[in-house]
């Protein structure tokens, strides 16, 4: 979560400087592609589908929307008030996971979600 909070903080200044918000995403998503390439050469590669294509598909249209739209609100809004309502993507995520998947959750796993976001809430505050 830490170079999470870094990487927004920089998204911000960049945005301050000019840089247009597709360049930013673009990099973002570039770093985050090798650092994926690294886990599956630790892991393994599972091959495509057309079963698992779609899916991926979606993924990748949605998060390029929503890291276009997370970026533009570090450049033009309260950095304190984006990074607290961010921190509500683990809540909206686990909640997907709830509905859609049926994932059990655990009183471990309530705990650590609360805990991941009211500790980001309290860093963003400082």
């Amino acid at each position: 979560m830490c170079w999470l909070s870094w990487s927004y903080l920089h998204v911000r200044e960049l945005g301050r400087l000019g840089e247009p918000e597709w360049r930013v995403v673009f990099f973002f998503a570039l770093i985050s592609t090798l650092g994926g390439a690294l886990l599956v050469g630790l892991e393994g590669w599972h091959p495509l589908t057309w079963q698992n294509v779609w899916p991926l598909l979606g993924l990748g249209v949605t998060a390029t929307l929503a890291q276009l739209a997370m970026t533009h609100a570090y450049k033009v809004g309260r950095k304190l008030l984006v990074a607290n309502l961010s921190y509500l993507t683990v809540v909206f995520s686990t909640l997907l996971g709830v509905l859609v998947w049926g994932d059990r959750l655990t009183l471990d796993a309530i705990l650590a979600t609360l805990l991941i976001v009211v500790s980001g809430m309290l860093a963003s505050r400082r």
